[in-house]
């Protein structure tokens, strides 16, 4: 979408702006993209107050756009408002907002920023959560990154990072593929080391066996649920997702970066949660593009996911509107004949002189 011209009517809030198009004088309402300030009270509402900093934001928006001639890039549409960018001469308000501490980046419409301006919004958010500007005074950085066992400096830097896989300054270590455990899952032998660990790719979630459970709960009205234990061919994509990998990366050497290791629970042992690479190719990000897994929703404040978790959400976003794999209206199970356990031992004997046979 080419830049428009405009000129900004009205302000609402620090995000939300009335602007008048240029020169067909349409006017629209557009929520900077991006972007969240902190809410203003609604108008007639007594039992709701402003969030802190919320007049601080709506003013910092007033004196640098009000009566301003700006140019707008439409990004999308939410809830029937235009989701945009404003540019002023003076450059990307989101961007200035961000570094004074008066929004906080969202990551659903971060998605429809185009690549170069979601690194720069992240970035310009970390600067004012390290300076612990406004909303940021009271912030205090998670806990639980990189590799814990080893330190490696070169993980705990990668964290910080969001750009492309093939950043030479996400280095990671090597680590060579020793068994797919499943779609998100891998067993790797360390080369540092010759340590055998298990990872899991970061902010990715392959199909469940619950996800079938779900889809029963909701063709079930009474409510009774029964846990589902399925093999892996009868989870819908489950299995393309482990082939994809298997065939891949078993007996490869790959390039491990990890991100964060989330705590054991009481049901769930320590995750140490990485970003994979074959190459330069984000293997989370390459089964996500293939409808074969989905990006992770994690809390707003949840730091703790994939250094490259914009990549992951714009990838779903791409696989969900081609229609492929999970997010097709169907298909995905593989029809596979079970010639396992004493019931089917006579036809498998059967079976056994045809297969010695073809070699």
């Amino acid at each position: 979408q080419p830049p428009m011209d405009a000129i900004v009517e009205f302000v609402r809030d620090g995000n939300t702006v009335r602007c008048l198009l240029m020169p067909s004088y349409h006017l629209v309402t557009v929520q900077l993209t991006g972007i969240k300030c902190p809410m203003l009270r609604r108008e007639g509402s007594s039992n709701e107050n402003n969030e802190p900093f919320a007049e601080e934001a709506k003013q910092f928006v007033d004196t640098r756009l009000l009566q301003r001639q700006v140019k707008v890039i439409l990004d999308g549409v939410n809830n029937q408002n235009l989701v945009g960018t404003l540019l002023h001469p003076n450059g990307n308000i989101a961007l200035h907002l961000l570094k004074d501490g008066l929004a906080k980046c969202v990551d659903w419409s971060l998605t429809l920023l185009q690549p170069g301006w979601r690194e720069k919004y992240r970035a310009t958010e970390k600067y004012a959560k390290d300076s612990r500007l406004r909303i940021w005074k009271n912030y205090v950085p998670q806990t639980g990154y990189g590799d814990n066992e080893n330190n490696s400096s070169n993980d705990m830097g990668a964290t910080a990072s969001n750009g492309k896989s093939n950043d030479p300054s996400l280095k990671g270590y090597q680590a060579k593929v020793l068994e797919v455990m499943n779609g998100d899952a891998l067993t790797i032998r360390d080369l540092r080391d010759n340590k055998i660990r298990k990872v899991y790719l970061s902010s990715v979630r392959a199909p469940r066996a619950a996800d079938l459970q779900q889809k029963n709960d909701e063709n079930n009205p009474s409510g009774t649920r029964q846990q589902i234990k399925r093999p892996l061919y009868e989870i819908p994509y489950l299995f393309e997702a482990r082939e994809l990998l298997r065939k891949r990366l078993v007996g490869k050497v790959v390039r491990v970066v990890t991100d964060y290791v989330q705590p054991a629970s009481d049901d769930y042992p320590e995750k140490i949660c990485c970003t994979v690479y074959a190459g330069n190719v984000n293997l989370g990000e390459a089964l996500i593009s293939k409808g074969l897994a989905k990006a992770v929703r994690h809390r707003q404040d949840d730091e703790k996911r994939s250094s490259h978790y914009d990549d992951l959400l714009t990838a779903e976003q791409q696989a969900e509107k081609r229609g492929v794999g999970i997010f097709s209206n169907g298909g995905g199970l593989q029809r596979i004949v079970d010639m396992t356990g004493e019931s089917n031992k006579e036809r498998a004997k059967g079976l056994l002189s045809v297969l010695q046979r073809n070699g």
